[in-house]
């Protein structure tokens, strides 16, 4: 892909977000994992085989519909724009994270959980202010990576068509990855293949924190971060989230409860160090400063390969 179409989908994706009252590429994704897991599910069929079909299958599929359709003469070029942008998602993960904190800003907190719940997959009904802050910096930090970081990583790299698959599987993820019911197995392969392509970038996100830390004067140890995410069940959403709570100097991490069930996750950062509102607004400002620090560095590498 052109480095020009890169940048250009960058600021269209953080000043025009996603647009609320139009449908995404993503829904459509949604709609067919929905349909097949209905399929699956009406014919009884053998749920990790099934399931590993499908996310190769759906993903693979996409990729080439992807190819095809920005290589049409002369409209390639608005599909790949279109595409490049509607990938990713950081202007609609400050949108949607700005929500909860101005309700927090109110002292609504119901209103809070309420935004709070369409970011998390954990049960908010309950949450306090510290509870419900903790959440929020935790899905911004993790999702700084899996919704703006990898999905950019792979767009740099290949194009809408390697952006879209790596979409398409973590959406299999997102929709079939829980280890409760059918669900473990028939989200097995989804959650494998998305470990595989978040690996790389959940790690050059966690740098990224440690980067935009050192500008802002904190200085933390990469040992530790790689230290403290290794001791988080998942392999690759620990790194975010290890580095924005070191940076932060906070606590994150610790029980939560998802599908009725409480889950106890390790504490990383700073324990015993709850964070506050204000370090929302600090973890955001973070977040800004590191979409900065990965745009210049693109440009550079860009600047590098014209001049050689």
């Amino acid at each position: 892909m052109q480095c020009g179409l890169v940048f250009i989908c960058l600021f269209l994706d953080l000043f025009f977000k996603d647009p609320l009252h139009f449908p995404h590429p993503v829904q459509a994704i949604g709609w067919i994992i929905s349909f097949l897991e209905k399929i699956i599910l009406r014919f009884k069929l053998n749920y990790w085989l099934a399931g590993l079909i499908s996310v190769l299958g759906l993903s693979l599929g996409i990729a080439w519909g992807v190819d095809c359709l920005i290589n049409i003469k002369s409209l390639g070029w608005i599909f790949a724009l279109y595409l490049g942008y509607a990938g990713l998602a950081w202007g609609s993960l400050l949108r949607e994270g700005q929500k909860v904190l101005t309700a927090l800003l109110q002292n609504d907190l119901p209103l809070a959980r309420k935004q709070l719940g369409f970011l998390v997959s954990r049960d908010t009904t309950n949450l306090n202010q510290t509870e419900i802050v903790k959440g929020l910096i935790e899905t911004l930090a993790e999702n700084f990576n899996d919704g703006f970081v990898a999905p950019f990583f792979y767009l740099f790299l290949g194009g809408p068509a390697w952006l879209w698959l790596y979409k398409t599987i973590s959406t299999f993820d997102s929709m079939w990855g829980y280890k409760h019911t059918y669900y473990h197995q028939l989200g097995w392969g989804g959650a494998k293949l998305d470990d595989l392509l978040a690996f790389l970038p959940a790690r050059i996100t966690a740098f990224i924190f440690y980067l935009s830390g050192r500008v802002l004067g904190q200085k933390i140890e990469l040992k530790k971060v790689a230290k403290q995410a290794r001791e988080m069940a998942s392999p690759n959403a620990g790194w975010p989230m290890a580095a924005m709570a070191l940076v932060l100097g906070i606590e994150l991490g610790g029980e939560s409860t998802y599908f009725g069930q409480k889950v106890k996750k390790p504490k990383l950062g700073r324990v015993d160090v709850l964070p506050t509102i204000k370090d929302v607004e600090r973890c955001l400002g973070l977040l800004y400063l590191s979409w900065g620090i990965i745009v210049n560095i693109s440009a550079m590498f860009w600047g590098l390969v014209f001049l050689m």
